[in-house]
């Protein structure tokens, strides 16, 4: 069973609220569910949605068309009624409504059954204001599909506890609303047979929140970007109970040298932004390459270029993070897929910046950022790796030539021998330089460290055996749509045709793995959210002697809507 609840309004009608309160109450009543949500870049007005995926089954993906929607604006329903399933409901807080001619005729075959509420009426008949008819929603569509209020209650206690004066007035509401009489009946949700109490439900950005502060950092300091905002109020909000350093910047520059100045000094710090607050980043990148200091970015996409579509989702970073900056040193990029991987990579991201003392390029996403998951239990499941020498040795040089270019560091003032750190070129002991040889050996030092950070990160995630006739490439958040449906149409098949490879590190790029799997004449399908396919652009190059890498096929989009299911299914189910 999966069933999909769609709220449309306007920003400023509480749309976010109605889906971020069902999502939890559901999945205390034991359902599998995924919150997606869409708005405009407008505090008030403009079209939103919240769209609520509700399952029997794990599920971690949204689909393009809904079973039920309920709209508090009248220029939503006419904007998200094009993508119903034939049959559906609609009922809209509104009165007179009247379908646009261009509208009228995308509905005409899916003959949708439209329906009324007085809510704003009911609402202040209830002892609520205007204000709280997204309450009176609540309570209509709780009963609506067969729930008991319990739950529900519960919840709207937890969301609006702060308003401790308005509590009354809001269940008042909410109770309302769930004993309207109801002119469809009731629906019947199948809830799952197995405990969903060990789920929580959360963000992609409160995941990266956690997986921060797990890993040790004690500071973060960012200028508000969306879709990276959430991280910075996630942190600040547990601020008094974790102790960290919470700063908003004047502007992503700074934000980008606080952190630097952090981790410099030893205290383990991240920046998080937005592509266009990562060009303002991309000078101290540069510092933080020549001078060898530990740095941790946070790089949220959405399209661009510029300012581009601010509210909606995109995987078109990562040329940006792999080449931005000035001139030639190494780092890491590695990217988020899901609620664990938030928690887990952006853990590993400061080990391997501290342990390799280079900058580490986190890439999330809008559609994982703000989406509410249903994640099991995040451990730490290693010990903290500073990197740091703790006794130095006598006449040591901050940057002495090794091997594998990582020269001892130690943290100012931990130790007698001392050292300069700016920007320049620079001999072992910091003091800047000019002679052509020691700058091209110091060049030649740092640009090891891509060897021996290469050898150290873990291949890709392959799911999928040697039978497997097809190779699914992918990365970031659209990695759980494609697992969703590969595994249904594998099992609709009864074969394990389809397999994935999912890559969490894409820079530097490990491709034995690859390597291997293409022995077997496996074809190779890349799916992506980018126009010009720039991960499958980096596997190429690598790849390209390779005899048996074969690409068949890529999925692109790139309209600022993640991969909804459906379309990735009818994708896929061409191979067989």
């Amino acid at each position: 069973m999966r069933y999909t609840l769609r709220i449309t309004g306007e920003s400023g009608q509480g749309i976010n609220s109605i889906g971020e309160i069902l999502t939890k109450a559901l999945k205390n009543s034991g359902y599998y569910t995924f919150g997606y949500r869409e708005y405009p870049s407008l505090i008030k007005g403009g079209i939103a949605m919240y769209q609520l995926e509700i399952s029997d089954e794990p599920v971690n993906s949204t689909t393009t068309y809904a079973d039920l929607m309920f709209s508090l604006s009248r220029y939503s329903m006419h904007h998200y009624a094009r993508t119903l399933k034939p049959g559906s409901h609609i009922f809209h807080t509104f009165s007179r409504n009247m379908w646009p001619k261009e509208v009228s005729a995308d509905i005409k075959s899916i003959e949708p059954k439209v329906y009324e509420l007085n809510a704003e009426e009911q609402t202040i008949l209830a002892g609520g204001t205007k204000l709280m008819v997204n309450v009176y929603i609540m309570g209509y569509i709780w009963d609506l599909l067969g729930q008991e209020l319990e739950k529900l209650t519960e919840q709207v206690m937890i969301h609006y506890a702060k308003k401790p004066e308005l509590m009354e007035a809001n269940i008042s509401v909410l109770n309302s609303g769930y004993s309207t009489e109801k002119e469809t009946g009731r629906y019947q949700l199948t809830p799952s047979s197995e405990s969903t109490d060990k789920y929580a439900v959360m963000t992609g950005n409160q995941s990266v929140a956690l997986g921060a502060y797990s890993a040790g950092c004690r500071a973060f300091y960012a200028y508000p970007m969306t879709p990276a905002s959430s991280v910075l109020t996630t942190l600040a909000e547990m601020s008094h109970e974790t102790g960290m350093l919470i700063k908003q910047a004047e502007d992503e520059i700074t934000a980008a040298q606080m952190m630097l100045g952090s981790m410099y000094v030893g205290t383990r710090a991240m920046t998080g932004t937005s592509g266009g607050g990562f060009d303002l980043m991309t000078e101290s990148l540069s510092l933080a390459g020549m001078a060898e200091i530990p740095a941790v970015f946070l790089l949220a996409q959405r399209p661009g270029p510029a300012t581009g579509l601010p509210t909606w989702t995109s995987a078109s970073d990562l040329d940006l993070a792999i080449y931005s900056g000035h001139g030639e040193f190494p780092r890491v990029v590695l990217t988020l897929s899901d609620t664990k991987d938030s928690f887990h990579l952006t853990r590993k991201a400061f080990d391997i910046a501290e342990k390799y003392q280079l900058p580490v390029i986190i890439l999330t996403d809008k559609h994982l950022a703000e989406s509410l998951y249903l994640t099991d239990e995040l451990h730490a499941d290693s010990e903290i790796e500073r990197g740091l020498e703790v006794d130095v040795p006598e006449n040591s040089y901050r940057y002495v030539f090794t091997k594998d270019g990582i020269s001892p560091r130690w943290l100012p003032g931990t130790s007698e021998q001392v050292y300069v750190t700016n920007s320049d070129e620079h001999t072992m002991d910091g003091s800047s330089t000019e002679d052509m040889e020691v700058a091209k050996a110091m060049y030649d030092k740092r640009l090891l460290k891509i060897e021996a950070v290469l050898d150290a990160l873990p291949e890709p995630i392959f799911t999928g055996d040697g039978s497997s006739k097809y190779l699914v490439i992918s990365y970031g958040s659209p990695v759980t749509v494609v697992r969703e449906v590969i595994d249904k149409i594998n099992k609709k098949n009864g074969n394990r045709d389809i397999a994935l490879l999912q890559y969490e590190y894409l820079y530097p790029l490990r491709t034995e793995k690859l390597h291997e799997i293409c022995k077997s004449g496996v074809k190779v399908i890349f799916v992506e959210q980018n126009a010009t396919g720039q991960f499958e652009r980096l596997v190429h190059t690598k790849l390209n002697t390779e005899p048996n890498f074969e690409i068949l096929d890529s999925f692109r989009k790139y309209d600022g809507k993640p991969i909804f299911f459906d379309e990735m299914y009818n994708f896929l189910s061409k191979y067989r």
